[in-house]
């Protein structure tokens, strides 16, 4: 581009082509209009407000927008881009046969060029990780750098490597290191992982000790209440345990409330198996087996893999099995038997989940491997919801929800009150919680229209000198990502000698 970036570029040529009347369209996924029959003053106003974001382009939805906004049918349209559309239909060549159908003289003038360039293009985030991929799009090897890290590569033309980034609590920023990169915004990943908070967990138990007391008790930020039934606190707790009971202990009415919270609320309930333990109480159907009958034989028990973090735990073999079959085809088993009979399974239950662990500890050498902990880490690590990392780490495009009374603040530090889609990258601010925005597309990347190339004749280099009204679309540094409209009367100006 030399020395003038493309949306430089396209905002000089709009100023250009100022006339009496002015109509502004900011394109973004969803086109907005931001001023009509404007005057020359004031459309310039208008163009110099308007900042880059990385907001997904939808290219022909807003040119489809001027047989809405524009009346005269003779008007011609003028269309600055790079035309690489990312969201909407149709395509722009598409749009201008529909525009020219109308009566509108349309021509599509390509502000965008072949550049070489490397970026982060897809993140995958597991327990305590961050699968990372970059890829270089120009024709030539590239050397990339990850700053702050040991990462080194060296990506031949068009290729693509992943790796992985250790996920650490707080607000990161991890920055690709390359030489004659054409787009700056992916060269930065932003990661916000939740600030891991104090579990409260009720121990509902008659005994003194158990395995899994000793592998909850050993872990950090858990706060662990053991408490001996009928008699029970209030429930409000993040995780209730109910392990070694007697039949009939626990009140009826405990476990409408236990429903409540788990569906109302996201509480857990882990329920440690016992011989006839479904008999033994009414679970208000937060039970998953529709029993618990205590079979003596010697069994492996089979994971099942139905999570990643999971996958490699060895839950060895039993010589007691609780037999029961599932009640849900919503229940995720975790472990079976070889016959598939379900040994432990997870439920999800309105906001929360309930657990069901049949494994008979004293009947089952897991309890003394080392896997053994790990097992109730990771499965706690469920319960407290992947999904806290996912929401806290988005791609432009995707939708920030405010909550009636919040505020959202953006990485430019505008103020929002209202629900939006993320069209910056970098960290927002939702009240007290930081989100990350990355571009993370391919497409945005790559800086070359497929839709160009194959048809250039479609596509001119400079606007022509007989256009009558004009519409011109001004690209920010990220082709394609927040686009501006404009339609003017250059030619009858022209006339009047007013140019």
């Amino acid at each position: 581009e030399g020395s003038q970036t493309r949306f430089e570029k396209a905002r000089s040529i709009a100023h250009d082509h100022l006339g009496q009347k002015n109509t502004i369209i900011l394109i973004k996924g969803t086109p907005a209009l931001i001023a009509q029959d404007v005057g020359k003053a004031q459309a310039r106003k208008f163009i110099n407000a308007i900042r880059p974001t990385q907001s997904l382009s939808n290219i022909g939805d807003a040119m489809l927008m001027v047989g809405d906004v524009v009346e005269d049918k003779d008007a011609e349209v003028l269309v600055l881009s790079d035309f690489i559309p990312k969201e909407g239909t149709p395509d722009p060549l598409i749009a201008k046969n529909i525009l020219a159908s109308q009566g509108y003289d349309v021509e599509l003038i390509n502000v965008g060029s072949a550049q070489g360039n490397v970026g982060f293009v897809d993140m995958t985030l597991e327990e305590g990780k961050a699968l990372v991929s970059v890829k270089n799009f120009a024709d030539h090897p590239a050397p990339v750098q990850i700053k702050n890290t040991d990462v080194h590569l060296m990506l031949e033309p068009h290729s693509l490597e992943t790796f992985s980034i250790d996920l650490e609590p707080g607000i990161t920023q991890f920055e690709l290191q390359t030489e004659n990169d054409g787009l700056p915004a992916d060269n930065i990943l932003y990661l916000s992982v939740p600030e891991e908070q104090q579990r409260s967990v009720l121990f509902v138990t008659q005994t003194k000790s158990s395995y899994v007391r000793d592998a909850l008790s050993s872990m950090e930020n858990l706060h662990i209440e053991y408490v001996e039934p009928p008699i029970l606190p209030q429930l409000n707790y993040n995780i209730v345990v109910i392990d070694q009971v007697q039949p009939g202990s626990i009140l009826t009415g405990t476990f409408d409330e236990i429903r409540e919270r788990v569906e109302r609320d996201g509480q857990s309930l882990i329920i440690m198996g016992q011989p006839d333990i479904a008999r033994s109480f009414d679970f208000k159907g937060l039970f998953p087996l529709t029993a618990s009958d205590q079979v003596a034989q010697d069994s492996p028990i089979v994971n099942t893999e139905a999570f990643n973090s999971l996958k490699n735990i060895n839950f060895g073999v039993s010589s007691v099995i609780l037999k029961g079959g599932l009640i849900s085809n919503t229940t995720i088993v975790l472990a079976e038997t070889p016959e598939g009979v379900p040994v432990i399974t997870i439920t999800k239950l309105g906001k929360g989940y309930v657990v069901y662990y049949g494994i008979v500890d004293e009947k089952n050498s897991f309890r003394l491997s080392p896997d053994y902990p790990v097992f109730w880490i990771e499965l706690l690590n469920i319960l407290k919801g992947r999904e806290d990392v996912q929401e806290t780490n988005l791609r432009i495009g995707q939708t920030i929800s405010v909550k009636k009374g919040g505020a959202l603040r953006t990485p430019s530090n505008t103020r929002i009150t209202q629900s939006i889609f993320a069209d910056e990258v970098g960290f927002y601010t939702l009240d007290s919680k930081k989100i990350a925005a990355n571009l993370l597309n391919q497409e945005e990347s790559s800086l070359v229209s497929t839709l160009v190339s194959e048809q250039e004749d479609e596509f001119s280099a400079e606007p022509q000198e007989t256009i009558a009204r004009v519409k011109t679309e001004l690209m920010p540094v990220l082709i394609g990502l927040g686009l501006l409209f404009l339609f003017i009367e250059l030619v009858v100006i022209k006339r009047r000698g007013d140019v």
